[in-house]
């Protein structure tokens, strides 16, 4: 179920400034804040996979992972382009957002009707629908690729590190 998460004093008032994020859950329990501010990036330029140290983990190993700070980090230090736009917002209760885990972006393209029906109600909000339906993770697939959920397909897969899909800040 998703909900707005109102800042301290800002009850009902739906404007983007007024808000920490839309607010989902996550199968594995977890919670997870989306702020709904999204942009077509590459996960990183060809020049610079290099510098992204991370070698690449197994699907299972991608869904497991609960914390996405330490992996933006890392793709914000080689030059990541997505990492650079979602590490702009920060949250006052909850601190910077970071690119999602592989199960929060598999979740946001699951919840992505009833995401967009609550940005629908913030003014200055972003809407899914007008994006494509892959979502960048934080994770690495292999030393090309990174992991998105595509939500055309309800799966995920791994996908050119160069390739252009949402960025959606979020919050694990």
């Amino acid at each position: 179920m998703a909900r707005i998460i109102y800042k301290n004093g800002c009850e009902d008032q739906n404007r983007l400034e007024c808000i920490e994020g839309i607010e989902i859950d996550l199968l594995n329990g977890q919670k997870a804040l989306i702020y709904p501010k999204y942009s077509k990036k590459a996960l990183l330029d060809i020049k610079d996979w290099d510098r992204w140290l991370d070698a690449g983990i197994s699907e299972t190993a991608a869904l497991r992972l609960r914390d996405n700070q330490a992996a933006t980090a890392a793709l914000l230090e080689a030059g990541s382009p997505a990492a650079r736009f979602v590490t702009k917002f920060t949250s006052e209760r909850f601190g910077r957002f970071g690119l999602p885990t592989l199960l929060a972006a598999m979740e946001i393209t699951e919840q992505d009707g009833e995401i967009d029906k609550l940005a629908r109600e913030i003014d200055g909000a972003d809407l899914l629908e007008d994006f494509s339906s892959s979502v960048w993770s934080c994770s690495r697939y292999n030393p090309n690729n990174g992991w998105i959920a595509n939500g055309n397909n309800g799966y995920a897969n791994g996908n050119n590190l160069n390739n252009r899909y949402v960025a959606a800040p979020l919050v694990n």
